[in-house]
């Protein structure tokens, strides 16, 4: 009805499943995590085993856009994954195995906020928080909380 009535454009932005942000001040106030099963199966070249396919989640800063960490899993996106992404983000990444890397990968330390989409193994029960004694919009829990289940 709005795509008749007030144009694509106009309708698009009504009714859009998203919401914009606005970019955070400082590097570490929110970061976004996603997944992605990359289509390529990759097979050892000795005994022919099929890895299968890898399942790589990302934790990236969204005031500078740089990736913090990464996690690498063979099997369907699971917690586990999750949770390796969040170490590697969150620790010094040591790069010793790469001797041609000159540069360094600064990316660490905690953040404030994290965003996420309606994956099983990003959703869940959150140890230590209750909901009911949220105190309402000024209590640090409930909105980080909010932001997990609403991104």
């Amino acid at each position: 009805r709005d795509h008749l009535g007030k144009g694509a454009g106009k309708a698009g932005r009504v009714n859009a499943a998203y919401y914009e942000r606005p970019r955070p001040a400082m590097p570490l106030e929110e970061v976004e995590v996603d997944h992605t099963t990359f289509d390529v199966r990759l097979i050892d070249d000795e005994s022919d085993l099929v890895f299968g396919r890898p399942d790589v989640v990302a934790i990236r800063d969204r005031c500078t856009g740089m990736v913090l960490g990464i996690g690498i899993g063979w099997e369907v996106a699971s917690y586990a994954s999750f949770i390796e992404a969040v170490r590697h983000a969150m620790y010094e990444k040591d790069l010793s195995a790469f001797p041609s890397v000159k540069s360094g990968w600064p990316c660490r330390g905690r953040w404030k906020r994290m965003f996420v989409d309606n994956g099983m193994h990003f959703l869940g029960r959150v140890d230590g928080f209750d909901e009911d004694e949220c105190e309402g919009e000024g209590d640090e829990r409930c909105e980080a909380r909010s932001c997990l289940l609403a991104a």
